[in-house]
């Protein structure tokens, strides 16, 4: 029988979200961990949701402690009972458990690298909106010589791996203002 912590396993956080009357626009959907209600900033890949407004993220166990305050236990009882999916309320094997937070601190790891670089993205692309009809400076200069590669990367929910590099240049360039 499987352990109550395979419910974040067996189902997404979309699902979860879908089931508890969250709703969107296309691909994404509005974040009810935060009050915006205008722009739907929460977006789901695999198994894990993220909101790109509050920085909320996590598996579906996560999703649902989140949005009725429950510790993760509880959560997943939710889920189970929810779903109907029957779970055993046991401890789940050591090495599972191990697997899971190694899983969940890369996950974790990925999305503040991925965050760091979006941040990286939008101050270039803030340095260059704040340019005006005046001649470009260096750093204007340097950032319009490579706009072609970086700007569509801001219209992306997630970086493809080369465009790290992109944004370590971008960084090597921003660094060298003085304000």
């Amino acid at each position: 029988m499987s352990s109550i912590w395979d419910a974040g396993r067996l189902i997404t956080a979309r699902q979860a979200a879908e089931f508890y009357g969250i709703r969107g626009r296309g691909s994404k959907f509005y974040c009810p961990f935060h009050h915006d209600g205008r722009t739907p900033n929460l977006s789901f890949k695999d198994r894990w949701f993220t909101c790109f407004a509050c920085g909320a993220h996590g598996d579906s166990i996560e999703f649902v402690g989140r949005l009725f305050d429950l510790m993760p236990l509880d959560a997943a009882r939710k889920i189970s009972a929810d779903f109907g999916l029957g779970l055993d309320d046991s401890k789940p094997d050591p090495d599972a458990a191990k697997a899971w937070k190694l899983k969940r601190a890369a996950e974790e790891a990925r999305k503040e690298r991925e965050k760091r670089a979006f941040d990286t993205l939008c101050r270039a692309d803030r340095y260059i909106n704040q340019i005006t009809d005046e001649e470009p400076d260096e750093i204007a200069s340097a950032l319009l010589a490579r706009i072609e590669r970086w700007q569509p990367l801001l219209d992306l929910n997630e970086l493809p791996e080369w465009a790290y590099v992109e944004v370590k240049i971008l960084d090597g360039i921003l660094a060298r203002r003085t304000d």
